[in-house]
This record gives structure tokens, C-alpha cells and sequence, in this order.
């Protein structure tokens, strides 16, 4: 194994995900976001463990030539928390025979000063995904992810946020907090609840209370419709660095809770936005999927109430996202309902 070039790697967040390639080989990708700010800390290379007694030093395969070859040296890339280090890991394996496998990289570090984790500069990074092998199922791929799990929400601001897991092989998707029970965790602090939503994956933490940094882990948990019964064929996890910013901290609350009211909720069609405060009645409104994709944006000029028509979509849940001028952010979501025929 190639040497680090300093021994903290600053682990902020990451997903790991695996393809089939055919019969029993397999691809595994893991993506870690590090915060290289004032520090050099790096890694060159993760050690995979497959789950069958083998693991291999994989090298980051993103990035311009690095240093410590044959390893590339990672992306930098602009964030609402700064700048950070955009990490890919790639590797292959065989596996000599079916059965259930879990993977897993550890890293000894990850980045201090998170809220919801004790000691968490001490507390291991870690991602891990199932796999099974089993000629009953056929071959399966995990979910792989689209937004990249580095965010910003402020504080006192209803907040959500989901993964966009697409799963190519059209299986059920099942999500947890994978987090929930662990030592030194804690759910973020919400002034109403903060929670997972196991169809949607939508996380959703209504509201922040306090600045800071939190993490949350994503656990998806795939299952396969065979004759009527379902089955368990693997999963896969995101773990989620979350900033809560300023935002409104100093002003009023009241000013900002409910910032919006949308009705009715459920809707068979057209959707009524009321701003419920000046402040929030200019801005940009996109409304978009469960799996993140735009439908519809609106430009936003002073109208304190707007109502879109959306009878053309299907029914079930979407979500908006309104922000201000002076970049507040108020997102929420509501239902469409089925047409009755």
C-alpha cells in the first residue's frame, strides 16, 4: 500500500455502490468528500474488503496524475460549505461462489466538530454495502447516486434533501437510518422531527435549531418481486454531511414558520402557494420529482398567493424549493392525487 501523505484524511461524506459486471465479477465504486481546507491530508488509495476474505488497496482512479502514483490526485470542487476533494475508488472482484457478502472500507478519521457525533475527529469513517449472489435473483446491481451528499440548509428553514438513487434492475427501494443506535450518534436537533422517509428516501428535518455540521447515514436496502414474494437482494449507503447555516439565526422565527402554505394538500391538480411573509414573496420556485428531477420552474414578483396547474403529472409526492434574493432557502412538498376515472 502506497503511503498517505499525512494521516488524518478529514472525512466528511461518501457512498459506495457495485455493478454487476457478468456472472460473479462485480464493480465496486466509493466516493468520499474531503474537506482539504488548511490541511494537506489525503488519500491516495482505500482498502476494500469484499466480504469473502479478500480486500485490495484500491487507488483513486479521479483526477489529474498525483503524487503518490499510480494514483490520481482527486478533483477539487466548490461547495456551499467551500472547497473540497471530490474522491472515486474503483476495483473489480470475482466471487468463487454464491452467498451473501459484505463490503466495507474504514477510514481511521473523519472530520471533527460534527454536532451529532461524539467525538467524531475519533470516530472511524465507514461505508458498507450487501451483496448477494444467488442464481434465484439473477444478477443485481446496487442503486447508484446522483447528488453529491454535501449540502446546506439554515437554520429555522424546513429542510429535505434525497439521494436520487436510480436502480437500474427496477427493484423496491427500502430506506433507513443506518446512523440510528450507534454510538456517540444522535439525530440532528429538530424543533418538530427529523426522519427518513422509507419509500421516498426523502430526508426531511423539520426544523434545524442550531448552526453547525451534522451527518446522517442513508441506508437502501433493495428488493426483488419474484412470483409475488419479495426478496432481499442487497443494499448500499450514503452517508450525508449537512451544514445548517445562518440563515435566519437573530431574526424573528415567526417570521419564517410557515413561510409558505400550500393547499390543498393532497391536490387533484392545481396548487395553491400562499407566502405568508413580504420577505419570501419574491425568488425563484422549482418544483421537482422524488427523484430530484426539475418539472416546473417559476419566477416568483411580489404576488403574495400563485397557483400552478399540475393536473398533467403523475400522481404522488413532489416537492418545492423557493429561494429568496438574500438566498433563504424554504423547501417543503405535497401530493398529487390519482385522476379519478
Amino acid at each position: 500500500m502506497a503511503a498517505d501523505r499525512s494521516f488524518a484524511t478529514h472525512n466528511m461524506a461518501g457512498d459506495i455502490s457495485y455493478t454487476n459486471v457478468s456472472g460473479n465479477t462485480y464493480r465496486f465504486t466509493i466516493r468520499t468528500f474531503t474537506n482539504i481546507s488548511g490541511t494537506t491530508a489525503d488519500r491516495c488509495e482505500l482498502i476494500l474488503y469484499f466480504g469473502d476474505g479478500d480486500s485490495v488497496a484500491v487507488p483513486r482512479a479521479n483526477g489529474p496524475s498525483g503524487v503518490c502514483a499510480p494514483a490520481f490526485d482527486g478533483v477539487i470542487i466548490g461547495s456551499c460549505t467551500g472547497t473540497l476533494k471530490h474522491n472515486v475508488y474503483i476495483a473489480e472482484h470475482t466471487y468463487l461462489s454464491p452467498g451473501t457478502y459484505m463490503l466495507s472500507v474504514n477510514d481511521p478519521n473523519r472530520s471533527a466538530g460534527i454536532n451529532n457525533i461524539a467525538a467524531s475527529a475519533a470516530t472511524p469513517f465507514h461505508l458498507e454495502a450487501s451483496l448477494v449472489i444467488n442464481p434465484f435473483f439473477g444478477a443485481n446491481s446496487s442503486p447508484s447516486y446522483t447528488n453529491i451528499p454535501v449540502v446546506c440548509s439554515p437554520v429555522y428553514s424546513f429542510y429535505n434533501y434525497n439521494p436520487a438513487a436510480s436502480d437500474t434492475d427496477g427493484d423496491s427501494l427500502y430506506y433507513e437510518n443506518f446512523l440510528r443506535g450507534t454510538t456517540g450518534y444522535s439525530d440532528p436537533a429538530a424543533s418538530s422531527s427529523f426522519y427518513i422517509d422509507s419509500l421516498s428516501g426523502d430526508v426531511v428535518w423539520d426544523q434545524p435549531t442550531t448552526i453547525g455540521n451534522y451527518v446522517y447515514d442513508i441506508r437502501i436496502t433493495e428488493w426483488r418481486n419474484i412470483g409475488g414474494t419479495y426478496y432481499q437482494v442487497g443494499s448500499s449507503m450514503q452517508e450525508v454531511w449537512n451544514a445548517v447555516t445562518a440563515g435566519t439565526a437573530g431574526l424573528d422565527e415567526s417570521a419564517y414558520t410557515p413561510a409558505i402554505s400550500v393547499y390543498p394538500n393532497p391536490s387533484p391538480g392545481t396548487v395553491h402557494f400562499k407566502m405568508e411573509s413580504t420577505r419570501n414573496s419574491t425568488g425563484l420556485l422549482c418544483i421537482t420529482n422524488s427523484t430530484g428531477g426539475l418539472i416546473k420552474t417559476i419566477e416568483i414578483t411580489g404576488d403574495p398567493e400563485l397557483s400552478v396547474s399540475l393536473g398533467n403529472l403523475s400522481a404522488g409526492m413532489y416537492f418545492y424549493r423557493l429561494v429568496s434574493p438574500d438566498k433563504i432557502t424554504i423547501q417543503g412538498k405535497f401530493v398529487i392525487l390519482a385522476e379519478i376515472r
